[in-house]
Order: structure tokens, then sequence, then C-alpha cells
């Protein structure tokens, strides 16, 4: 039965399906009530009616007779002298064969004729009264709408017509379906509690089946999945330990905690293994960075040096030959290449006091704009070299603390890459203004820009490394790849922050920020957080 569905499936399905057929069942048996109630009610308006029309000709004949006025009356009086109200018969009333209402609930209607007078509902329903009464049977039953006395609401009604051909009149007495319907859905409430209760038995039934019998073979089955799957949090549950699915259920526990071990010895060799890998790589790092750093410092310390042999060797020949000119032109290169690699030395010494937090600051109340116009100074001769137009604009004051000979020392190493970088003819421009933290802490912000070929997406943040210079600006023009590493080490020591950044459509924005005020340790040495000698790149 049902093949490839689980037992808990089955179970349930049949359950669904009991449900349903019974609710099946309780519609129909409803439906057939709701037909029986109107059924019982139409017998219940024809009795009526005959036992009214009796009492009325009775009355009639006692009065006159259908021929005299007297006897109208009277069959009319009866008529209206029955009681409204009860929930069987709402109402009776009369009509003559033109529509004109003899007897009507709202006597106001009474009199007039309601096919001509009243709206075209009511018309028309009249009109089906005078039908029926003209009928060979003389009598019938009619459903319509209309409103439920003065003034009521639209509601369903059912009445039964009858002729009294004697005195061309037509009687008709009805009820109101929602009173019907009223009884209908107390019985209705009444089936629909019984009916739930029933589905609570057939629900509870069904959750004692599958709690004995479905319940430990499906947890069996999930827990042999998971074991398959490698989920092995949660162990299997063993409520019914006596049964078979109970020794199951314990069988896969033991599996399941055999498993749990031999996962915890894999992890730890995989987490033995990742330690020897990294200490390999660290180690790899490690002798790559040395290497790296022999290089540059054979390169750079080799190449003044060669000069300066090179030209003390001219220098040596043009005295020897008496020639003054050529012994100037080389002690000038020789006093050039001795500058240059007094810088690198210094640079080198700068950034190992930085690494160990020796570097001594003096901080005091200065103006930014004052140390870069001594930056530009220095660099003057560079700077017309090349022709380059030097841009400075400020806004807000520009007066912060800080220490006055290392705040040159950033200037002029951001402005020389700028220099180095830019075309000829070109600009630099140096923005200086003001920012605030969420806190409220002002900060002296300077921006140097230039227009050279930019830095990489990937490098913004690696050329503020030791040694290291972008792809785009390693052209040969120089530089040992300190100077940005020295800026960040300054800038981090007066508790500010330096960033690359690339400008639209080309070139490089170089920033940084500093407090106005607060300095870490101002008067004495800063520790400046410690970096590494590893390095990406030359």
């Amino acid at each position: 039965m049902l093949p490839g569905l689980k037992i808990a499936v089955r179970i349930r399905l049949l359950i669904v399906l009991a449900a349903l057929g019974m609710a099946v069942c309780a519609a129909i048996g409803l439906w057939a009530l709701k037909e029986q109630m109107l059924e019982d009610r139409r017998v219940q308006l024809s009795n009526l009616l005959d036992v009214v029309l009796n009492d009325a000709r009775g009355d009639m004949a006692t009065a006159g007779g259908p021929g005299t006025e007297a006897g109208r009356k009277a069959f009319l009086e009866m008529i209206r002298s029955v009681k409204f109200g009860d929930r069987s018969v709402n109402y009776f009333f009369v009509y003559d064969y033109s529509g004109v209402a003899l007897i009507h609930q709202d006597p106001s209607k009474e009199g007039i004729s309601r096919i001509t007078a009243g709206d075209s509902n009511i018309a028309k329903v009249v009109r089906k009264f005078i039908e029926i009464a003209k009928s060979p049977a003389g009598s019938g039953y009619i459903e319509y709408s209309t409103n439920k006395g003065i003034g009521g609401a639209l509601t369903p009604k059912l009445s039964l017509i009858h002729n009294v051909p004697e005195l061309n009149v037509l009687i008709g007495v009805g009820l109101y379906i929602e009173d019907v319907n009223a009884i209908f859905y107390n019985r209705l409430q009444l089936t629909a509690w019984l009916f739930g209760l029933a589905l609570l038995a057939i629900a509870a039934l069904g959750y004692i089946i599958s709690r004995s019998i479905v319940g430990p073979l499906s947890k069996a089955i999930g827990g042999i999945t998971s074991l398959g799957m490698g989920q092995l949090e949660f162990p299997i549950p063993n409520s019914d330990k006596k049964s078979e699915l109970g020794e199951v259920a314990r069988a896969l526990n033991v599996l399941r905690e055999n498993a749990i071990e031999q996962r915890r010895l894999q992890e730890k060799v995989q987490e033995q293994n990742g330690y020897l890998i990294e200490q390999k790589e660290k180690a790899e790092q490690a002798v790559k960075a040395k290497s790296q750093f022999l290089a540059n410092m054979s390169h750079e310390l080799r190449t003044p040096m060669h000069a300066i042999l090179g030209f003390a060797e001219i220098c040596t020949n043009s005295v020897a030959e008496g020639d003054a000119s050529s012994t100037a032109k080389g002690l000038g290169n020789i006093t050039k290449s001795g500058k240059r690699l007094l810088s690198l030395l210094n640079d080198l010494l700068d950034l190992s006091k930085m690494e160990a937090g020796r570097m001594e600051y003096k901080y005091e109340k200065a103006d930014l704009t004052e140390v870069i116009q001594q930056a530009l100074t220095e660099l003057d001769p560079l700077i017309k070299a090349k022709n380059l137009k030097i841009r400075v604009s400020s806004g807000g004051r520009t007066e912060a603390v800080f220490d006055r000979p290392h705040m040159i020392q950033v200037l002029v190493n951001l402005l020389s890459n700028a220099i180095k970088f830019t075309r000829a003819d070109s600009q630099i421009s140096i923005e200086l203004g003001e920012e605030r933290q969420p806190g409220g802490e002002a900060r002296l912000r300077c921006r140097v820009i230039d227009e050279g070929p930019g830095i990489p997406d990937a490098e913004l943040q690696s050329i503020f490394d030791k040694f290291v210079q972008s792809n785009k600006t390693k052209t040969g023009a120089g530089g040992t790849g300190l100077g940005l590493a020295i800026c960040d080490h300054i800038i981090q020591a007066h508790g500010g922050k330096i960033w690359a950044e690339n400008a639209k459509p080309h070139g490089a924005i170089l920033t940084f920020v500093i407090p106005r005020g607060a300095v870490p340790e101002a008067g004495g040495l800063c520790e400046a957080e410690p970096r590494g000698l590893t390095n990406t790149g030359v």
C-alpha cells in the first residue's frame, strides 16, 4: 500500500483522509439538515395558513358573507389580529389583484399600490405574488429579498401565497430565512465542536501510534543519516531502551562516539600540520625579507660608494694633471654621493629608533603652513628643474601641536615623492583643512595631490612598508622605499593616521591627519607601534 512512502507519512495520510471523510460527511449532513429545516418551515407555513384562512372565512360568513362589506371587513380583521413575532411565522400580508396592500407590516403602506408606488424590486415581487395567486394551483412558495421590518436591512424571505377568489385578494404568510439560519447555525456550532473533538481524538491516536512506532524508527534512521553525513553534534535519542529500536539506537551511539574520537584526532593532526605550515611560511618570509633587505642595502650602499671612489680617482688624476675644473666637478659629485649615502644611513637609523620606540619627539605648538613653506624651500631646486606649479590652499586654522623637525621630514618625503613622479610642467596641490571626529576632537588634515601615474589599488596599503615601491612608480627614479614607512611611524607617534588613495583621472593623494592638541607623550619619548622588517617587494 502506497509504495515509496515512509511509515510515518502513511499513518499521517490515513489520519488526514479520515478527517477529510468526516468533514465531507458532516458537510453533507449539515446541508441536508438545512434543507429539512426549510421544508419543515414550509409545512408549518401551509398548516398555519389553512388554520387562519378557515377562521377568517368563518368570521366573514358570520358577518354576512363575502359579498358584503361587513364580511370583507371581518375577514381582514381576522388576518390583522394574528400576532407577529413568532420565530416560525414572522408576518402576514394581503394584496388585491391590482397590487394594493390591504394588510401590511408597515400600516403606512396599506391602501397604496405596491406596483406603482413601490420601488422596482417590490413591484417585481408583488407581480410575482399575483401571478402565483392566479395560477391554476392558486398557491405557491416564493423566495425573495426585501427590507426586514420598517427601515430594516435587505433580507432574504420565504413566503407562501394563497388565492382568496371570493374576495379577489391574495393572502401571504412568510418568514425571514435568517431566522431559520440562526437555528441552523446554532446546530452547526454544536456539530463543529463535536467534529473538532473527533479530530482531536484522531490526532491523539495518531500521535500515540507515531510515538510508539514511527518516532523511534525515524530517530534511528535520522541517526544513521547524520553519521553518514558526519553530523556528530547530538546523540541519537533512545527513549525505548527495552525494544529492538532501543538496541539499534544504542549501537548507533557507539558508532557516533567512535567517529567523534576519530574526528578529534584528525583535527589535532590538521592543527599540528597547520602550525608547522605557518611556521614554515614565517621562516620563508623571514629569509626572503633578509635577502631583500641585504639586496636593497647592498645596492643602495654600493651605488654611492662606487660613485665616491670613481670620482675620487678622477680628482686624483685631475690634481696630478693640474685640471682644477675637473677636480671641482669630481668633488661636487663626491659630495652629492656622500649626501645620498648619509641620507640613506640616517633613514635606516631613524627607522631603527622608531621601531624600537626610542625616537625622541619634542612637541610644541606650530603652524603647519610654515612647515610646508620650509619643506618647499628645501625642495625648490627639484621643483624648478621640472617647472612644477605648487598650489597651497587652507581652510580654517592650521596650528597644531607637533614635533616640527619630524613634521618637516614627513612633508619633505611626501613632496619628494610627488615631485619625483609628477610630469614636468604639471602641478602639485597641498590642501590643509580641519575635521572633527564623532567625539568632537578637532584634527588637522593635510593632503598632497600629484599628477603622476597613481598607485594600484592592491598596493595602497603596502607602500607604507619598508623598501616597498609601487609597481607604477618603480621606474628607476631613485629612492630606497623607506620614506613612506618613516612618515607612517612619525604620524602614528603624533596620534594620527596616514593613507593613500588615487585621484581622478590620474595621480595619487597622500593624506595625513593629526590631533590639534592631544599628544601621546608630550615632551618625552614616544613609543611608536613596532613594525616588523617584512616587505612585499622592492
